[in-house]
């Protein structure tokens, strides 16, 4: 019956093979990871640990992404510094259209063709419309001087989990065990006999 000498350098190759495996798992769980801004998507990355490895997340809302969350009434924010950022600033606000109710002016929509001629022919009325470039109006940015916001208190939605990691680990890791195979017989160490 083959003995297989249990040394370092097969320790280190059994360690070499988790590895591979975890690079794996974070380059598939960055495939599904949903993007918005692309800062959790930047924050993944696998870190070496001594018997193998782990991937982090390291945004603070990776977990909520990841698992969902449940409906609150309200969230508490504690006062924060906001730094110095351009904002877009919406020119639409001149052109919503409203209308006058009991409590005063209610906004029904944004208004997307300004009337430019009106003529009458043979009795009936007709309009010209010509539309409003709301994508020119909106490139216009504002610069926002550093502050300070909060306390205050926010809605919490309900929201599903995408388990991008999740999906990811079950998808690679019934596999860990062809990882370590290919990391063990790329070792000269791993010998069936006495000592190598």
């Amino acid at each position: 019956m083959p003995r297989y000498l249990f040394t370092k350098q097969i320790e280190a190759a059994i360690i070499q093979g988790i590895r591979d495996c975890a690079a794996d798992i974070l380059a598939v769980s960055q495939n599904l990871v949903p993007v918005k801004t692309g800062k959790l998507k930047r924050s993944g990355k696998m870190r070496k640990i001594p018997k193998g490895a782990e991937i982090i997340y390291k945004r603070e809302y990776a977990a909520a992404v990841e698992f969902g969350r449940r409906a609150n009434n309200a969230e508490a924010v504690r006062r924060h510094w906001v730094r110095p950022h351009y904002r877009k600033f919406n020119h639409c606000r001149s052109i919503m259209k409203t209308r006058r109710v009991a409590g005063g002016l209610q906004r029904i929509g944004i208004q997307t063709h300004t009337i430019s001629t009106m003529r009458t022919t043979g009795g009936t009325m007709s309009k010209t419309l010509k539309p409003i470039d709301i994508k020119r109006r909106m490139k216009n940015k504002v610069f926002v001087n550093g502050h300070y916001r909060g306390p205050f208190t926010r809605k919490i939605y309900a929201k599903m989990g995408k388990f991008y990691l999740t999906q990811a680990v079950d998808n690679i890791y019934p596999d860990v065990l062809e990882y370590i195979r290919r990391a063990l017989n790329a070792t000269p160490a791993y010998l069936p006999g006495g000592s190598p």
